[in-house]
């Protein structure tokens, strides 16, 4: 009788030991994945910020016309900039229809995030930069209103977070985020 209330205590004890083992590789797995999603972000958002303080000193017929960066242009094997921006374009033509005033998306810059910061990271991001929709001058290359839209992503693997920004430029010069979104 002993022996059979040992077999099944083992059995109970080995059983609630193997479920705590699952639970914790899943909370693992989600805290691993919620840290990287935080670093992602973090780093869309660095990206974009970098971007808009590099607009503060360019012409932005030039940006538009496709000029890029001048400091952030070390292409990544890991990030597909040719294709992200045709998805991205894709994108802003499936949702909305402005006519010849639609955004044309330019990449304007990409790198790793530890070339950016200095500090180690999986993360790769890129940023991109249109003239915004709400212009009526029927050239999206031509900003005429001070307005800039820019989007940035940092990618690892099959993980990416995204910021967008629309840009004023103020009658002082300096440059002042008008509407910002993440996701």
């Amino acid at each position: 009788m002993a022996l059979i209330a040992a077999l099944l205590l083992t059995m109970v004890v080995s059983t609630a030991m193997g479920a705590i083992m699952v639970v914790a590789g899943i909370e693992r797995r989600a805290s691993a994945g919620y840290r990287l999603a935080v670093d992602l972000r973090a780093a869309a958002d660095g990206m974009l910020a970098l971007t808009v303080e590099e607009l503060g000193a360019s012409d932005w017929s030039a940006v538009l016309a496709g000029s890029g960066s001048t400091h952030w242009r070390a292409p990544q094997q890991e990030l597909d900039v040719p294709a992200l921006t045709a998805a991205l374009q894709a994108e802003t033509m499936m949702g909305s229809a402005h006519g010849a005033d639609t955004p044309v998306w330019q990449a304007f810059s990409q790198a790793s995030w530890a070339a950016v910061t200095g500090e180690p990271g999986p993360a790769r991001v890129a940023a991109w930069v249109a003239d915004d929709w709400s212009e009526q001058d029927g050239d999206p290359g031509r900003d005429s209103n001070g307005l800039l839209l820019v989007r940035a992503v940092a990618a690892s693997g099959v993980a990416a977070a995204w910021t967008e920004a629309l840009c004023g430029r103020d009658a002082d010069g300096r440059i002042r985020l008008r509407h910002a979104r993440s996701w």
